[in-house]
């Protein structure tokens, strides 16, 4: 038989673990490959399997240092060959890990969320040339991260709501890639809050009696809002009702006269927390009853 290794190329580094390749044809009429095994040296590294033409299989992960590579074909008829020597170094993957943020974490959409993650290179002499992050689930880059006290970061300025697997990988100056676990985090939306009514700058009398309605959703499937506060200013006049369509009421009675700033805080079930756009009220005093004055002369 012919057999020849394609890759790698003579004098190349490799990771440790790295699929290596060759072709094997057989010469004799009506006899076909039955076995290509690669070798180290003397030490067998495995048996390929083929696919589309090329015989594969993948250097252990524990053979580490200058290898010489050889490929020896088996045809059917009992036919051995083995193919030239190529020279390469194999070398050991950098170790990468995601410290920031911990799996399962739970953001709102419109929270920065800042990635962090540490990489080393085991090779003597090696060194990182950089750290990206990347989507695991669709492969599409992220950043890359910026290296500052031992770790490497990129911030991301919120994503979309869903579920994400982030990954990283690291890559260092022997042009070796080294993978880091994902992690998973669930970005969620933050619940939605309005005051309905009264319009803003509406007046009343004092000592008034207000209602106020306040419509508040959760932005999320399977998401409920758990409270409805009302507030004067800082100060907290009371919690909403509960009504049909997701609409709150309060009933704030006796106000003094003054001017208020009203706004209302709507809370869902994961603990997040939206305040509504702010409305302005005018209570007054009462006007005084005409007097009705005779003149006597």
């Amino acid at each position: 038989p012919s057999v020849a290794i394609a890759y790698p190329a003579n004098g190349a580094i490799v990771a440790v673990g790295s699929q290596i390749n060759g072709t094997a044809t057989s010469n004799n009429p009506g006899a076909t490959i039955s076995k290509v095994e690669f070798f180290a040296g003397a030490e067998l590294i495995g048996v390929a399997t083929e696919y589309n033409g090329l015989y594969y299989t993948n250097l252990p992960s524990n053979l580490v240092g200058l290898l010489s590579i050889t490929a020896r074909a088996t045809d059917s008829l009992g036919a051995v060959a083995t193919s030239q020597a190529i020279s390469a170094s194999a070398k050991l993957k950098p170790t990468v890990s995601i410290t920031s943020p911990i799996d399962n974490t739970t953001f709102l959409s419109s929270t920065p969320i800042v990635l962090k993650a540490t990489a080393t290179s085991p090779n003597p002499g090696s060194a990182i040339n950089f750290v990206n992050f990347y989507n695991d689930d669709t492969g599409v880059d992220i950043g890359l991260g910026v290296l500052a006290n031992g770790e490497y970061a990129y911030s991301v300025n919120g994503f979309a709501s869903g579920t994400y697997r982030i990954g990283a990988y690291a890559y260092d100056s022997d042009a070796i890639y080294g993978f880091a676990s994902p992690v998973t985090i669930l970005v969620i939306d933050p619940p939605t809050v309005a005051i309905t009514a009264p319009a803003t700058n509406a007046s009343f009398v004092a000592p008034a009696t207000i209602a106020l309605t306040v419509s508040a959703t959760s932005a999320n499937a399977g998401g409920s809002i758990t409270k409805v506060e009302v507030f004067a200013g800082s100060a907290l006049i009371g919690q909403a009702i509960a009504g049909a369509l997701d609409t709150y009421t309060y009933n704030w009675m006796t106000v003094p006269i003054g001017s208020y700033v009203i706004t209302a805080k709507a809370t869902d079930n994961n603990g997040n927390v939206t305040t509504s756009t702010p409305i302005t009220l005018q209570v007054t005093a009462a006007p005084l009853a005409a007097l009705n004055v005779s003149l006597v002369t």
